[in-house]
C-alpha cells in the first residue's frame, strides 16, 4: 500500500439554522499547523492557503480550525453562520430640486 492513500472523511452538518460546519479528516502524512498559520503572507510555502480561508470564514462571521500533526494525520473544520450576512444600507439618491 502506497504512502500516499489514508483514510479520509468528509462530515457536513448544520448546526439548527444558525450555522453550517465543514469537517475535513484524513490519517495521512499531517502536519504542524502552528507552523502554517505562523507563516508571514510573502513567506515561502505561504500557509497552504489555510491563512486566507481562515481569514475569509471569519468575514462571514465563522471560522477555521485546524488540527494536526506529522505523520498523524490532518482534521480541517470550518464554520460559517448560514444566516445571510446584513448588507449596508444604500445611500439615498440626491434628488434635484426646482429653483
Amino acid at each position: 500500500m502506497s504512502s500516499f492513500l489514508s483514510r479520509r472523511r468528509v462530515l457536513a452538518t448544520g448546526a439548527g439554522a444558525a450555522r453550517v460546519d465543514l469537517e475535513v479528516s484524513d490519517d495521512g502524512v499531517g502536519f504542524d499547523p502552528a507552523e502554517v498559520f505562523a507563516r508571514t503572507p510573502h513567506g515561502a510555502g505561504r500557509g497552504f492557503g489555510l491563512p486566507a480561508a481562515r481569514a475569509r470564514l471569519r468575514e462571514y462571521g465563522g471560522d477555521l480550525g485546524v488540527c494536526g500533526e506529522p505523520g498523524r494525520g490532518t482534521r480541517i473544520r470550518a464554520t460559517v453562520s448560514a444566516r445571510p450576512r446584513p448588507q449596508p444600507a444604500a445611500a439615498p439618491v440626491p434628488t434635484a430640486t426646482a429653483g
